[in-house]
């Protein structure tokens, strides 16, 4: 009779991916049962083994958990079902990154802490306020400082793996003419809607006299986010700290697009009329022709390499992921869970199409 209910640590599987790791089955077993009662009830369970570097359910919990916040419609999928989707996205980025990361140069602590922290703001964002996110984080059974240890672990993977990834293309691929918001063909957007109070010219110039002071107050230090909250009149995107998503060129009214156009990362628009209201906006990222070939490359690249890594690296499932890898012997291109999500964010835009274009 097992100590703790459902910790089996067996491993399965078949064929090259799948070793049978017996000895560190057997050490993983003997320390169950030798560990003291009390500190055997907080060991975190095996999710699964990348070359012997273990990724527990408590690291899966921390991927679950930022899916559901970019996606909230995941919430009424059980976490045994997610976890099942999650896990060989996981697993890719542990094998990358344990191929990159025996002759990589750590990232500077500089440099990991402010995309740690730039990850974090972007939660922020999502849940629309710090409170937010902090009970959002309670919810799932987390603690604040865990998930930005977690973060900063996360950024330290990304950060080595995208370096590796990069130097590795065509540096014409990274020639920056072009390369800037003027020639966007897409654009992440967060906004703060003022709609007129009262029809007709007064009611514009009460709604731009509002936005202005928004705008201001912003420029003075007051974060996005927070006043996306406070004085958005579209419910919508304020509930998300204003953020409308990726959105087309195409689909942006003139005068918006335009803002858009001149706009840096990070940076906010004086308001901005649109059809229906004013619009504070902020940029906060953008794709051009030459960013969607950079980022075809860096995938094809990313891909060809994990298909061979997933067949030579020794990788363990735990028992009860048994099977899910199996999308690991098709076509190397399979979108990530990460990637599903950001197609259904594309193929949304038309919800956002009233907002923007008359």
């Amino acid at each position: 009779m097992p100590i703790l209910p459902n910790t089996s640590v067996a491993f399965r599987g078949s064929g090259p991916l799948y070793a049978k790791g017996r000895g560190f089955l057997f050490l993983a077993s003997l320390l169950l049962f030798t560990m003291p009662l009390a500190a055997r009830a907080q060991l975190d369970l095996v999710a699964a083994s990348v070359g012997g570097d273990l990724i527990t359910e408590r690291d899966i919990q921390f991927y679950l958990f930022e899916l559901r916040l970019y996606d909230p419609s995941l919430e009424a999928i059980p976490d045994s079902e997610l976890a099942r989707e999650a896990v060989p996205s996981v697993v890719d980025e542990y094998l990358l990154y344990r191929h990159f990361s025996v002759d990589a140069t750590e990232p500077a602590p500089e440099s990991l802490n402010k995309t740690a922290e730039n990850a974090w703001r972007d939660y922020v964002g999502r849940a629309g306020s710090e409170e937010r996110l902090n009970q959002m984080i309670a919810g799932a059974g987390l603690r604040p400082e865990d998930v930005r240890g977690w973060l900063t672990d996360r950024a330290r993977r990304s950060m080595t793996i995208n370096r590796a990834l990069t130097e590795s293309l065509d540096p014409a691929l990274f020639e920056q003419a072009g390369d800037d918001p003027s020639n966007a063909q897409r654009f992440l957007v967060a906004q703060i809607v003022v709609e007129p109070r009262v029809p007709g010219e007064e009611g514009w110039l009460e709604a731009k006299q509002r936005a202005l002071r928004i705008y201001v107050d912003i420029e003075r230090g007051l974060p996005f986010e927070k006043a996306a909250i406070v004085f958005s009149d579209d419910l919508a995107t304020a509930s998300r700290g204003g953020m409308v998503g990726w959105v087309e060129q195409e689909v942006l009214a003139p005068d918006i697009l335009e803002a858009l156009r001149e706009l840096e990362p990070g940076k906010v628009s004086a308001p901005v009329r649109g059809p229906g209201a004013y619009h504070v906006l902020r940029l906060v990222d953008f794709e051009t022709p030459l960013r969607e070939e950079r980022l075809d490359a860096l995938r094809a690249t990313r891909d060809q390499l994990l298909a061979r890594l997933r067949t030579e690296s020794d990788v363990q499932l735990a028992e009860r992921y048994e099977g899910v890898m199996r999308e690991l012997e098709i076509e190397p291109d399979q979108a990530t869970i990460w990637e599903k999500i950001a197609g259904r964010e594309r193929e949304e835009k038309e919800e956002y199409e009233g907002l923007f274009n008359p």
